[in-house]
C-alpha cells in the first residue's frame, strides 16, 4: 500500500487537493452532469457557454465541425467562439443521443483544471529538495492561486495547467535521445490548447517555438532542419485545427479584431497587489481602464510575503558567485517573457489611474493586439514563472526543514485568510434550470414554431432585463427552434447589419411567414405596425413581451387581465403616419444636421431611422421633426415619431439633443403620383422652420 502511494503520490495528492478546492469553490454537486441550474442562473458567461454546447449538440455534423447554425441564426457561430470548450463539446456531441437532455461537462472541466494544475506543479517541484508536506502546501498554494480563482467566469481560460505543462517541458532536461519526445509532447499540448481557447494557444505556441530553439542552441539535441520543421509543422497543424473547428474564416466578415481596442485590456503595473476587492487585507486599487480587470495578477498577501521573505533571505545568506553560463538555456524563455511583458502592458504604460508612458509601436503588433485585445492575459506565463522561481529559491535556503514547513504553513494560513472571498460563492438550486418565464404557457406556443426571432435580432444585452436572451434561448433550445439572438466571442458585424436591415425591410414589404415567432418589447413595437395593421399579423402579450406571428399559425395565448389591457392599449398606439398637403412654402435653409441611418421605401410606405436637429442648437426638447416630400408642383409633410438619442447629446457635447432621434413608418396614402425628393424639416419651439433636402427620391405610382 505504501509503495503504491509513493509511486502515485503526485496523482493521489492532486486528486485530494482538487476535491478540496473544488468543494470550497463550487461545491461537489457541480460535478453531476445533469445539474445545469448553476450555469444558467448566473445569467452571464456561464449561460453563454452552456447554451453554445446545448445548441451545438443538436446540430447536424457539418464542416467546419464546430458550426452552430441554430444559434445566432441565420449568421451562425461555432462552439469555439461560444467558449464552450471544443475539446469536450465535440466528443460529447458524438454521444449526444445517449446523454440526458440536461447535460453539462463544465463542472468536470473545472475539476480537471484543478487536478492537472496540481499534478504539474508536483511534477516540477519534486525535482527539488522538498518534503512531502512542503510539496502538498505548494500544490495547494499554486492550485488555489487568486489568478486562477478569479478566472472562474471563463471556464475555458481556467486551463492554466497548459501553461504549467509547457513550462515543465521547457525546464525538463533533455538529450538527443528524448528531445524529439519532448517536442512531440509540446506539439500535443498545442493541439489540445487549440481546442480549448485561442489565448491559451497563443501562449502555448510561444513555448512551441522556444523549446526547439533551446534544444538546438543549448542542449545540442536537435538538428537545424528539426529546429525549422517543428515550429512550421506546428503552425500548419494549428491552422488546420482552427479552420476545421471554425475559429478561422476566410469570408472576411468576422471581426477578429476590434479597432483601437489594443491597450484597453492592458495590465496595470499595480496588478501584483491590486486585489480588485477579493482581499481581506489589501484594498482595491484604481485602474486606468475598466478592461484592466483582464490583467488580474494578484498574488495574495501570503504569497507576496513568501516572495519577499525568500528573496531577502537568499540575498542576505546565500550570496555567492553564480555560474551564469549554467543558466543560458533560460535565455529564449526570458526573451519570450520580455515580449509578453511588452504585449501585456502595451505601449500605454499605466499605474493606478495614471498613464506613465506612451510610445509608438509597429502597426502589425497593433493588429495582433486588436485580435488578442485582452493582451494582459498572456502575462499568466510570467506570473507562474515568478511563483516557481520563489519556490525553487526557497528550496535553496539553508534552513531547517521543520522550520521551512512551518513557514509554509503560516503562508498558507495567511493566503487563505486573505483570499477567503473567492470561496464565498452564491448557492444555486440543484438540477434543471427554471426560467423566470411561465414555461407552462411558453412551451405549448413555442412547440408550434420553427424560428424564434427577438427584435432586434442580435440584441444579446437584453430586451426586458439584462441577458434575458438566455432565457428565451433556453426555451428555444428545449423546443427545437432556431434562435436569432446569442453571444459569441467574435461577432460578424457586417452580417448583423445586413440581416437586421433586411428584417426591418421584410416586416414592411411582406407578411410574417408561418412558423416564425417574433418576441419584442414596447420600445420596438412600432417596427411591426405594417405587419399588424396592413398584413394582419397576430399579436399577443405575455410575461412582459409582445409575441407577433402570422395569423395562419392559429395560436391561442391565454392572457390575464393586465396582459389583455396592455395588449389593447399597445394595439391602439400602433399607427402609420399619413402625409398631408403642405400648404405653406418651406424654403431650404441647409441648417439641419442629420444622419439617416436607414431608409426603406416600398410602393405604399417609407421607413426612416436616424437623427436630425438644427445645427447650432444645444437643446431641441420642444422641436418637432417632419419628413417632407417635394417636387415642382406639390409638397407633402409627414410627422416623424421621435426617439430618444442620448448618444447624439453626448457626441455633440450639447445640453439636450435627446429629442433628435427619429424612427417612423409613413404611408403614401393620399399622396399624388409622381417623383418626389425627400427632405427633413424641423419646426422649432419658436415656430421657425429649418429645412434640408436629401439625395433620396421616391417614386409614387398606383397600379
Amino acid at each position: 500500500m505504501l509503495n503504491y502511494f509513493s509511486k502515485h503520490f503526485n496523482l493521489i495528492i492532486s486528486a485530494c487537493i482538487s476535491i478540496l478546492i473544488f468543494q470550497l469553490k463550487f461545491g461537489l454537486d457541480k460535478l453531476i452532469p445533469t445539474n445545469i441550474n448553476w450555469l444558467m442562473e448566473v445569467r452571464h458567461d456561464w449561460g453563454q457557454h452552456y447554451l453554445g454546447w446545448a445548441f451545438y449538440r443538436n446540430e447536424s455534423w457539418t464542416f467546419p465541425i464546430g458550426t452552430i447554425d441554430s444559434y445566432y441564426h441565420p449568421i451562425s457561430t461555432n462552439v469555439g467562439l461560444t467558449d464552450s470548450i471544443p475539446l469536450f463539446a465535440m466528443p460529447f456531441k458524438l454521444f449526444s443521443s445517449f446523454l440526458p437532455s440536461d447535460f453539462q461537462y463544465f463542472g468536470i472541466w473545472f475539476f480537471l483544471c484543478f487536478l492537472l494544475m496540481s499534478f504539474f506543479i508536483l511534477k516540477m517541484l519534486t525535482r527539488y529538495n522538498f518534503s512531502k508536506i512542503q510539496l502538498v502546501i505548494f500544490s495547494v498554494l499554486f492550485t488555489a492561486n487568486p489568478v486562477l480563482l478569479f478566472r472562474e467566469i471563463h471556464p475555458a481560460l481556467c486551463a492554466h495547467w497548459l501553461i504549467l505543462a509547457a513550462i515543465y517541458l521547457y525546464t525538463k532536461p533533455v538529450d538527443k535521445e528524448n528531445a524529439l519526445k519532448a517536442n512531440r509532447s509540446q506539439f500535443i499540448l498545442l493541439i489540445i490548447s487549440s481546442l480549448v481557447h485561442p489565448y491559451l494557444t497563443l501562449i502555448v505556441f510561444g513555448f512551441t517555438v522556444i523549446l526547439p530553439i533551446k534544444n538546438y542552441f543549448y542542449d545540442k539535441s536537435l538538428t537545424i532542419k528539426q529546429l525549422i520543421f517543428i515550429p512550421v509543422l506546428s503552425m500548419f497543424a494549428l491552422l488546420v485545427v482552427w479552420y476545421s473547428v471554425g475559429y478561422l474564416s476566410f469570408s472576411g466578415t468576422v471581426d477578429n479584431g476590434i479597432e483601437n481596442s489594443f491597450g484597453k485590456y492592458s495590465m496595470n503595473l499595480n496588478a501584483f497587489f491590486d486585489s480588485r476587492g477579493y482581499s481581506s487585507i489589501l484594498s482595491e486599487q484604481k485602474s486606468m481602464y475598466i478592461g484592466q480587470y483582464e490583467g488580474y495578477m494578484y498574488f495574495g498577501v501570503g504569497l507576496l510575503l513568501f516572495g519577499i521573505f525568500t528573496l531577502s533571505y537568499f540575498l542576505l545568506r546565500n550570496i555567492k558567485t553564480v555560474q551564469v553560463k549554467k543558466y543560458f538555456y533560460f535565455l529564449p524563455l526570458l526573451f519570450f517573457c520580455f515580449a509578453i511583458l511588452l504585449f501585456s502592458v502595451t505601449n500605454t504604460v499605466t499605474f493606478n489611474d495614471k498613464i506613465l508612458l506612451e510610445f509608438d509601436i509597429p502597426n502589425f503588433i497593433t493588429k495582433i493586439g486588436n485580435v488578442f485585445r485582452a493582451s494582459s492575459r498572456t502575462f499568466w506565463v510570467v506570473f507562474y514563472l515568478i511563483l516557481l522561481f520563489f519556490a525553487v529559491l526557497f528550496s535553496k535556503l539553508k534552513i531547517n526543514n521543520i522550520f521551512k514547513s512551518s513557514i509554509l504553513i503560516v503562508v498558507l494560513g495567511v493566503q487563505f485568510y486573505d483570499i477567503q472571498l473567492f470561496f464565498k460563492g452564491k448557492d444555486f438550486d440543484f438540477g434543471t434550470y427554471d426560467t423566470p418565464l411561465e414555461e407552462s404557457r411558453w412551451n405549448p406556443i413555442l412547440s408550434k414554431f420553427k424560428q424564434l426571432k427577438t427584435f432586434p435580432l442580435f440584441d444579446f444585452e437584453g430586451q426586458k432585463k439584462p441577458y434575458d436572451y438566455q432565457d428565451l434561448a433556453f426555451l428555444a433550445h428545449k423546443n427545437g427552434l432556431t434562435y436569432s439572438n446569442g453571444l459569441s466571442a467574435r461577432m460578424d458585424r457586417t452580417s448583423q447589419d445586413f440581416f437586421t436591415n433586411a428584417e426591418v425591410s421584410k416586416l414592411i414589404k411582406e407578411p410574417i411567414p408561418k412558423g416564425v415567432l417574433y418576441v419584442t418589447t414596447q420600445k420596438y413595437l412600432s417596427n411591426f405596425s405594417v405587419s399588424i395593421l396592413k398584413h394582419n399579423a397576430s399579436m399577443s402579450y405575455m410575461d412582459g413581451y409582445f409575441l407577433i406571428y402570422s395569423q395562419n399559425d392559429n395560436i391561442v395565448v391565454n392572457q390575464n387581465k393586465s396582459e389583455t389591457k396592455m395588449l389593447s392599449s399597445s394595439m391602439a398606439s400602433l399607427d402609420l403616419h399619413d402625409f398631408e398637403i403642405l400648404e405653406e412654402k418651406i424654403v431650404e435653409t441647409n441648417d439641419v444636421k442629420m444622419n439617416l441611418e436607414l431608409i426603406i421605401k416600398t410602393k405604399e410606405f417609407i421607413k426612416i431611422k436616424g437623427w436630425a436637429f438644427v445645427e447650432g442648437s444645444m437643446n431641441n426638447e420642444k422641436d418637432s421633426v417632419f419628413l417632407i416630400l417635394q417636387n415642382k408642383s406639390q409638397s407633402y409633410i409627414g410627422y416623424l415619431k421621435s426617439k430618444d438619442r442620448e448618444d447624439v447629446t453626448t457626441f455633440f457635447n450639447a445640453e439636450n439633443l435627446d429629442n433628435s432621434g427619429i424612427e417612423s413608418i409613413n404611408s403614401f396614402s393620399g399622396v399624388r403620383a409622381g417623383i418626389y425628393q425627400l427632405g427633413i424639416g424641423i419646426r422649432e419651439k419658436t415656430g421657425n422652420w429649418s429645412f434640408r433636402k436629401t439625395d433620396e427620391t421616391v417614386e409614387i405610382k398606383f397600379d
